[in-house]
């Protein structure tokens, strides 16, 4: 058989959960593997390197339960064991009716494959559930034997050795997960999490998804930008071997595939109008401050500051507005446009220090005519 049909690059594809990405929302990207070839594949590590801009959304992190108090950790425990105990008596009475349904004819084969279908889906769940309380808290005693190298995920892992003469034993290495994926975040290299467990295999011709939620740092700071995202994959078509059991580690042989994706990001419509009311106050306050002297503004009297705080506030409703109805326009109705957060700084600004005029026209509203604005009245000389 042709060497080529066992073995080399995985078909990799991404695709995004939305095309319409702004800041402030979470980006859920998905990396598509596909093992094209005869043989088995295990999927090593899949990660991705981040701008600064970008980050592990907080949904994706795991959630510390130190957090919280004892006696509501042991009774969040509880519910967890009671949860998969229920499970566990679903899955067993669906294996029953699949029995007895085998039994009685065969011509429910239907039905028996509807009940596989939801026994495969209880398994996951309970998968998953043992996969979260594997973070929570790990026991590990050794006594005697020979230990190879160790690597624990949890927050709380009490570790005890009994060393003996003959003993020999690895490294053992124990992270936070909460804390590890903090610190990854930070370096800009992150790591995706999978669909298929670590020690299973992807079988021929069958796909798989790994996926990361990002979020944009100060996403009201945000300016338009444009990335290209390098997604690396990491996998063997055999089995990672094990050291306990004398295997040798150098005779791993891993594969690597990349695929890149481009990714565009602008800003939320909330950070230009929080800029265009900002800039609103501060060109109205500084219209007053240049139209009436420093000696006149000491002789303010309490209608006087009112009348400035009205100004002040009508601004602000004016700058907003201009934003929204900016941001609602295509660019090909507007003569200007607003991108970030400065832009609506900008906009507001000139809004709140002109008045009225430049919000006239912004949105070609005037308040004082009752034509349409884009419509020109020519009244003819009376001879």
């Amino acid at each position: 058989m042709n060497e080529s049909h066992k073995q080399g690059l995985l078909d990799l594809s991404v695709a995004l959960s939305t095309r319409d990405i702004t800041a402030g929302k979470d980006i859920t990207i998905f990396v598509l593997i596909k093992n094209p070839f005869e043989n088995q594949a295990w999927i090593r590590q899949v990660d991705v390197s981040l701008p600064n801009e970008l980050r592990l959304s907080n949904k994706h992190q795991y959630v510390s339960l130190n957090k919280s108090k004892p006696n509501e950790n042991k009774f969040d425990e509880s519910k967890k064991i009671a949860e998969i105990q229920e499970n566990l008596t679903k899955l067993k009475d669906a294996l029953q009716t699949i029995s007895d349904a085998n039994k009685a004819s065969d011509t429910l084969s239907d039905k028996i494959e509807s009940f596989s279908v939801k026994v495969e889906d209880w398994i996951d769940y309970l998968n998953f559930k043992q996969k979260r309380n594997i973070y929570s808290r790990t026991n590990l005693s050794v006594e005697g034997g020979n230990l190879g190298n160790v690597r624990i995920y949890s927050n709380r892992a009490n570790v005890s050795v009994a060393a003996e003469k003959e003993m020999t034993m690895g490294n053992i290495e124990i992270y936070d997960p909460e804390l590890l994926e903090k610190e990854q975040s930070k370096s800009g290299r992150i790591s995706l999490s999978g669909s298929l467990p670590e020690d299973k295999a992807l079988q021929p011709g069958c796909t798989t998804v790994y996926t990361a939620v990002l979020v944009v740092d100060r996403p009201f700071l945000f300016t338009p930008s444009q990335y290209r995202l390098q997604f690396n994959v990491q996998y063997s078509f055999t089995r990672k071997p094990d050291r306990t059991k004398g295997e040798d580690e150098s005779e791993d042989k891993l594969f690597s595939n990349t695929i890149s994706q481009e990714i565009s990001i602008r800003p939320s419509v909330s950070s230009m109008i929080i800029g265009g009311g900002f800039g609103g106050a501060v060109g109205s306050l500084s219209r007053v401050l240049q139209v009436n002297p420093a000696e006149e503004i000491q002789q303010f009297e309490s209608s006087d500051y009112y009348a400035s705080g009205i100004s002040v506030v009508l601004a602000v409703i004016l700058s907003c507005i201009a934003i929204i109805f900016m941001a609602r326009k295509s660019d090909a109705q507007s003569f200007i446009s607003v991108e970030d957060f400065w832009g609506g700084l900008l906009i507001g600004f000139l809004v709140g220090y002109t008045g009225t005029s430049f919000f006239q026209q912004l949105t070609g509203f005037s308040p004082n005519s009752e034509e349409t604005p884009s419509r020109t009245i020519i009244v003819p000389e009376i001879p």
